[in-house]
């Protein structure tokens, strides 16, 4: 019989908070114990709150973790005091308070500064720097905000944390209490950050039923948005209620009744799709709908020119430019000249931009206006470069709007292009997809060119794939590789693995691709290191900002975050003319290289650019990232929207090209390994390509080459017309 261990209890203030997701309140902290003998204790587990240098009372037990050794797993979180919120409430809401004056003022009121400030106010003048005019402010700002701070209270002591609660009390206003004691599982829905775990927890408090709708349906809402992060549109029903009864704990007919009242309530929809009962959340599916619809319409339009008059505008443009076509370019760019709808698919090598350019060229003669996309920055800047013309991101040929939210071309005010052609078309997410087609002119064209076999998008949907298999959209599939890039051991492997053949590791006279056999994590990085540091540069010539490394995890010894660290103390070094920053687990220091990991429309960057930290202000709390030749300002609270970049996760690297790549194919990431992310991974090599790790985890991962199904509708929409 196995022994039941007593929770021990850990008490201390919290130092720092190292990760914490708000979806499952799943944290990792360092805690600071009374015994001045004892190192920082690393504590984990889930808890709904918890701030930095809170006074806190842990209960759990020790644990030996593989990787990280010893620490305290806790079970249950009790705050030994409620001051925090009420401080960072102060800094938050209140005019004349900063963090100085809001600790000050908790020094010397504690819990009993509520009450300081609604009956007896003067007495702050108590408080050193307190003087009439900062004593005026901060009265006139406190009554005005005197009930949001109501509001913050009662979130805070029921579960949520100071953010939450602020993000709650901004989208309710005075009505937040009575909207989340009607439904608190609308705060799934409406709140960013908040999960299902965060919102049970608050329905819990306010004595909620196991078995109430309410919570029924929000499991649902919740599991279905989960289901948009791995690239689903939506669940099959079945799938659905197994893991809603895993999740809430009730019985199939009260989930099937559920999915019903939802239903009706239009906050899902209920729909047949890829042979099977699918649920979905309303905006993907009507999206769906919406590129279907357009896509077809525009396929009933006519062209106007005749395929002989197509055909010798081709062969002209073609003698006139010195772009020679194989018979294969040939038969592709008469389809698409002939069609308002065309997809073009191909792997590297095999003259896709080539085509472009003689499509550009004939469309321009014939006097129609051409905006050229790609749905990241580094993959306009990639087709503009091959090309020779302007090419934008989608959200800036859409012209987003980030104070509205909104794209300033839609389906009122369509994009003044004759024709649209979208490269890099196999990360297109049906949000993102809806939005450009969803601008499009009456009599417009649309050209999807992209790699069909690369990894699909991060957001939901499978758009290319869905516009192939449906056959209703005229496509054509490069196959043949063109002799100065059949050259390329990179091209030549990189079709291999997609074909499901190992690549060509042994050659004698391998010029830009190659194997480091290492069966060992701690070995392969430090082979990594050598060859990013020494053999490269030393060989070829490649600089630093050259060569990206690319792994396919974030965590573990070979993720993204623990080589970061490791090659940023050795591409960049602690020197004494280089300020640095906390962040993180580490910090951010001058010189280092960064990607933005998030939209910011305001700055004009986006999620994948990457750029280097210039200058780091500590008297303006500000720092400086050069982006290709943009430098950009952000204040020290804006750093979580970077990260370190000299490793990046394969995913991240989608749509960029590097002169040189090295990738981590190890054994010990195999839940990670499949033939698409090889693939995808080997093709961002532009002159060199590098593989660190066994030849067992390349044939692994080459192996694996089915992909998972993502649920969606847009294929059944084509084909059902």
């Amino acid at each position: 019989m196995t022994e039941v261990k007593s929770p021990i209890s850990l008490q201390g203030r919290i130092e720092k908070v190292i990760f914490n997701n708000p979806e499952n309140g799943y944290t990792v902290l360092q805690l600071k114990t009374k015994d001045k003998t004892q190192d920082k204790i690393t504590v984990v587990g889930h808890f709904a709150q918890t701030f930095t240098n809170e006074q806190v009372t842990f209960f759990g037990q020790w644990q030996e973790h593989a990787l990280h050794g010893r620490q305290f797993m806790a079970l249950i979180c009790e705050q030994v005091n409620q001051s925090l919120p009420m401080e960072k409430f102060l800094v938050e809401y209140i005019d004349g308070i900063g963090p100085s004056y809001a600790k000050k003022l908790i020094d010397k009121f504690g819990d009993e500064l509520t009450d300081v400030l609604n009956n007896t106010p003067e007495k702050i003048k108590m408080v050193q720097g307190v003087g009439q005019s900062r004593y005026q402010q901060i009265i006139s700002s406190w009554q005005q905000q005197k009930s949001s701070h109501e509001r913050v209270l009662f979130f805070t002591t029921h579960g949520l944390n100071f953010s939450q609660a602020a993000k709650v009390t901004k989208r309710y206003g005075a009505s937040a209490i009575e909207k989340v004691q009607e439904n608190p599982y609308r705060l799934i829905a409406d709140i960013e950050g908040i999960g299902f775990q965060t919102a049970d927890n608050l329905a819990l408090k306010l004595s909620f039923a196991k078995d109430d709708s309410r919570r029924l349906q929000g499991g649902i809402i919740y599991l279905l948005q989960q289901a948009t992060r791995e690239g689903h549109c939506g669940l099959r029903k079945a799938d659905l209620i197994e893991k809603a009864r895993a999740l809430l704990g009730v019985d199939n007919a009260a989930l099937d009744n559920a999915i019903n009242q939802s239903s009706e309530k239009e906050l899902v929809i209920v729909d047949k799709a890829q042979g099977y009962a699918c649920v979905f959340l309303p905006t993907l599916y009507y999206q769906e709908k919406m590129i279907a619809a357009v896509l077809l319409t525009l396929l009933g339009e006519p062209v106007p020119s005749e395929e002989s008059t197509l055909r010798k505008m081709l062969q002209d443009e073609i003698k006139e430019s010195d772009l020679p076509l194989s018979q294969e370019q040939l038969e592709a760019a008469l389809l698409a000249l002939q069609s308002k709808v065309f997809v073009l698919t191909g792997g590297p090598g095999v003259g896709k931009t080539t085509l472009i350019k003689v499509l550009l060229k004939v469309f321009m003669k014939q006097k129609m206006s051409v905006a050229l996309a790609a749905p990241t920055g580094r993959a306009a800047k990639r087709i503009s470069e091959s090309t020779g013309q302007i090419a934008k991101t989608i959200h800036r040929l859409l012209e987003y709007d980030p104070f509205t939210q909104n794209f300033a071309y839609h389906q009122q005010m369509p994009l003044p292009f004759d024709v649209v052609i979208l490269d890099e078309s196999s990360m297109l997410d049906v949000p993102l997809c809806a939005s450009v087609v969803g601008a499009l002119k009456k009599d417009a064209r649309i050209i999807f060119v992209g790699d069909v076999d690369q990894l699909s998008a991060v957001g939901p949907g499978d758009v290319l794939k869905s516009l192939i298999n449906s056959q209703k959209i005229p496509f054509y599939a490069l196959k043949t590789i063109f002799r100065q890039a059949a050259s390329s051991q990179i091209i030549i492997n990189a079709h291999r693995v997609n074909q499901g053949l190992m690549p060509q590791i042994d050659k004698v006279d391998a010029r830009d691709f190659f194997l480091i056999r290492s069966h060992d994590p701690k070995e392969q990085q430090q082979k990594m290191l050598d060859i990013m540091t020494l053999s490269l540069p030393a060989r070829f010539g490649f600089s630093a900002d050259d060569i990206q490394l690319l792994t396919p995890l974030n965590g573990g010894p070979l993720g993204v975050d623990n080589l970061n660290m490791l090659l940023q103390e050795n591409l960049n070094p602690p020197a004494e003319d280089k300020n640095e920053i906390k962040h993180l687990n580490g910090v951010l220091r001058v010189q280092d290289k960064v990607i933005q990991i998030v939209n910011n429309y305001e700055k004009n960057v986006f999620n994948g650019d990457v750029g280097k930290i210039i200058k780091i202000d500590f008297n303006l709390r500000k720092f400086v990232v050069l982006f290709d030749k943009t430098q950009v300002e952000y204040q020290f609270k804006e750093q979580e929207q970077i990260r370190l970049a000299y490793a990046i996760s394969v995913h991240k690297s989608q749509g960029s090209e590097y002169p040189a790549v090295v990738v981590i194919v190890s054994m010990s990431q195999r839940i990670m390994l499949k033939r698409n992310l090889l693939y995808t991974a080997i093709t961002r090599g532009k002159s060199c390509v590098v593989i660190v790790g066994e030849p067992e985890a390349l044939s692994f991962a080459i192996k694996r080459g089915e992909v998972a199904l993502r649920i969606n509708k847009l294929e059944d929409w084509l084909k059902d017309a």
